[in-house]
Parts: structure tokens; C-alpha cells; sequence
């Protein structure tokens, strides 16, 4: 396998694709960060060394995102209602795209405190 299919660690409940892009957007994290300690909690959750709930309570994560955070609210803030419903929809479009095309991985342990639906349910 190449390092694009590889999904070594299943950080979404079963769902390869899913799996497969949040790798994906943690590595692109990572290689943008000038932050070394939040490179390193990156490299070892991709490895499968720390859980994804850790990182994101880690301090290196909260130093580094906080600010595109609150950057992105407050443009989502701005957009119009019409908007937030198109980037809704193109969401859930490309995650149906990633699901399509990556069969599922064997079943993960399920984390009951997240519910059914997980942590990327738009219940949050």
C-alpha cells in the first residue's frame, strides 16, 4: 500500500475515508505549524501513539488552532444563511464522495460518551 491508502490507525470509527482525511488534514496541519511540540503530537497520533482525543485536548493544540478557530467563526459568523447551507451541503457531499470511495475498516472500538453519531455529528 502507498501512504495515501494506508490507514494505519482508524481515527473515525470504522469509516476509511473519513480516517483517510483526517490524516490527511492533521499532516497538512502539521507541515504548516512552525510549533514543534504540536508537529510531534501530530506525528504520534497519525501513528497511532496517542488517541485523537488526547491531541485535541493537548495544549500544543489548543496554542496552534485556537487562532484559525476563531478566525473561521468569525467569517462563518458573517456569511449569510444561504451560504452556511451551500458549505453544508458541499461538506456532506465530499464526505459522502470519501465514504463512496474507501470501504469501511473492520469495525473500531466505539467510544459510547460520543454517542451514536460521533463527535462529527452537526449536533455540535
Amino acid at each position: 500500500m502507498n501512504s495515501e491508502t494506508d490507514i494505519s490507525v482508524d481515527i473515525a470509527r470504522g469509516d476509511r475515508g473519513l480516517s483517510s482525511h483526517l490524516k490527511a488534514c492533521m499532516q497538512l496541519l502539521a507541515e504548516r505549524s512552525q510549533d514543534a511540540e504540536f508537529k510531534a503530537a501530530i506525528a504520534d497520533a497519525v501513528a497511532g501513539k496517542r488517541s485523537l482525543r488526547d491531541l485535541v485536548g493537548s495544549d500544543s493544540f489548543e496554542r496552534v488552532l485556537r487562532p484559525l478557530v476563531d478566525s473561521f467563526a468569525e467569517q462563518y459568523r458573517e456569511l449569510s444563511d444561504t451560504d452556511r447551507e451551500a458549505m453544508a451541503v458541499e461538506g456532506q457531499r465530499q464526505l459522502d464522495r470519501l465514504g463512496a470511495t474507501s470501504p469501511n475498516l473492520e469495525s473500531a472500538d466505539v467510544d459510547e460518551s460520543y454517542g451514536s453519531r460521533g463527535v462529527l455529528s452537526s449536533d455540535w
